[in-house]
């Protein structure tokens, strides 16, 4: 019974046809792999934010025109990515729940003043990362946060 079936798999031809679908998809996959994607010069003295994953989504607010705030809020990220990668919850436990409140109220002030730009671009973007990229770097931030109280 199983043989008959078997037998019929392979003169239908199904299984010729899994076999090169699975063979593309491994080497998509070992493709992407080998790609080492651009990393915006930007974002390359904040090695924390790099490494953290978080310049996909900050790449977005460089289209908001606001370089002062966009360079602050890397500033505060990376200060606050490294103190709760090598810090100890005793010590820098409230230091790091204070900078993560302070990302968001940056990110925050960010958009809201890029959404009153006179450029409808820059507006539209800003609307378009409240929308779809703050919810993301909010739960990245609090998870960080959480992570490193459950470290200890």
């Amino acid at each position: 019974m199983i043989r008959q079936m078997w037998q019929q798999l392979l003169a239908s031809g199904l299984l010729k046809d899994l076999g090169i679908f699975a063979g593309a998809y491994a080497g998509i996959q070992v493709a992407n792999r080998l790609h080492t994607p651009e990393v915006d010069p930007i974002f390359e003295a904040y090695p924390y934010v790099q490494a953290f994953g978080y310049v996909p989504l900050l790449t977005q607010i460089t289209t908001l025109e606001q370089p002062a705030l966009h360079r602050d809020l890397l500033r505060v990220i990376e200060g606050f990515l490294q103190a709760a990668t090598t810090g100890n919850v005793r010590v820098d436990g409230f230091r790091v729940n204070r900078q993560a409140n302070d990302i968001l109220r940056r990110l925050k002030h960010l958009v809201d003043s890029s959404k009153r730009s006179p450029n409808d671009t820059v507006a539209l973007a800003a609307m378009d990362f409240e929308r779809d990229d703050m919810p993301v770097v909010e739960g990245m931030v609090n998870n960080t946060v959480r992570n490193m109280l459950l470290a200890d």
